[in-house]
């Protein structure tokens, strides 16, 4: 059995997101992690931020949930993934690989946010979206999508104020949508 590279400090608090109230829990560090969006490291004895459960933050991997963020339902941080700021990842979302989520943001139902991809700047990836591959999301964007295919947004784009109103129009039409390139 692998150590644990994380425990509860028995800190607890209740957050209310969408009219659901949920009970977190502090993490604190077990041992030194270096996360791909953290400028610097965390070491042994730092204080994280809010998961509802173990099963929010993998125990495996970089992976690290810092400063005031929460994690709550069945939402997964795992991998070499990081988040922070005041960001909020609930529903069954999923932040892997080498991501970030900063600075306020949202990232809920079933989104998976993977690669290199960073969300920050308050902004929103809601319901079945897929954001892989180098994609930034910033500047209080929302991309949302309701549809039973997940919309996929990759490869080296990123997406910021009026072109992300583009890119939302384009995502509600309802067609299967894969957005790629330096857009």
């Amino acid at each position: 059995m692998a150590n644990n590279k994380y425990e509860f400090t028995g800190e607890t608090r209740t957050v209310e997101i969408n009219e659901i109230t949920y009970v977190v829990k502090r993490i604190k560090a077990l041992e030194s992690l270096d996360p791909y969006g953290l400028d610097g490291d965390v070491n042994v004895g730092d204080l994280g931020g809010w998961i509802e459960s173990e099963e929010n933050l993998s125990q495996d991997g970089m992976c690290w949930v810092d400063e005031e963020a929460v994690i709550v339902g069945k939402a997964v941080v795992k991998d070499n993934a990081y988040v922070c700021g005041r960001s909020t990842i609930k529903g069954e979302a999923i932040i892997c690989d080498n991501s970030t989520v900063d600075d306020d943001s949202i990232i809920a139902g079933n989104s998976v946010i993977s690669g290199n991809s960073l969300i920050h700047e308050n902004a929103q990836v809601l319901g079945n979206v897929v954001i892989k591959d180098n994609v930034e999301v910033k500047g209080w964007s929302i991309v949302h999508c309701e549809y039973s295919k997940p919309k996929v947004i990759c490869e080296n784009a990123e997406k910021m104020d009026e072109g992300l109103r583009q890119l939302i129009a384009l995502l509600s039409k309802g067609t299967e949508s894969v957005i790629s390139g330096n857009i």
